[in-house]
């Protein structure tokens, strides 16, 4: 049966909200604990982290994790139809912003993240679907598409020294082979996607 991308949006968007309270929180603390397992692999990062919206993964306990070992997490907020990424360091540093997510509330060039090649980046995406070839489906918009290409298509940037992880709950992973979610040469596929069952590389 042929899925579009809005049939997806539509049967996943029910899928996460139809979740319980209790099993949205445990199965993003599974998660969570999957992830910052997989920050003890690294020494010298920057994470990109992102606020949840309808019942996404949650990644508190991530931000908790990076904040008591003193490593640099950077949060979207929406700007002319783009996202950049600021410095959070407490959670007084949120204010709610589009669509009622909580975004920086200082923006400006001291907290804006700035791109070089000494740093490993860790970029954390939500998404409504992933499938087996690592690609995503987002709510539409292309934010993070446009982020993403704002980076990768600059010149005399190591795209080694960055890591796209796409998250999300297991029934959001599509297994089926006959199914390609990538549509656009600004769609970028996942480095690897983590779920609550799973971690797809």
């Amino acid at each position: 049966m042929f899925l579009s991308k809005l049939d997806i949006r539509n049967i996943n968007r029910m899928k996460r909200q139809n979740l319980q309270n209790f099993e949205f929180h445990f199965r993003s603390c599974v998660i969570s604990s999957k992830i910052i397992n997989f920050l003890h692999n690294f020494k010298a990062y920057k994470l990109l982290l992102y606020s949840d919206f309808d019942k996404e993964v949650c990644l508190d306990d991530v931000f908790s994790f990076c904040v008591a070992h003193k490593k640099e997490t950077y949060y979207p907020k929406v700007l002319g139809g783009e996202i950049n990424f600021y410095k959070i360091e407490k959670k007084t540093d949120f204010s709610v912003g589009y669509y009622g997510i909580l975004e920086p509330k200082i923006c400006n060039e001291n907290t804006k993240l700035m791109i070089n090649n000494s740093f490993t980046y860790i970029i954390f995406v939500p998404g409504v679907a992933f499938d087996i070839f690592r690609n995503r489906v987002g709510f539409g918009k292309g934010y993070y598409d446009k982020f993403l290409s704002s980076i990768f298509f600059r010149k005399n940037i190591v795209r080694e020294n960055f890591f796209v992880i796409g998250v999300c709950y297991e029934f959001q992973f599509f297994k089926d082979e006959t199914l390609n979610l990538l549509k656009s040469d600004y769609d970028f596929p996942m480095d690897l996607i983590i779920t609550d069952k799973n971690i797809y590389c």
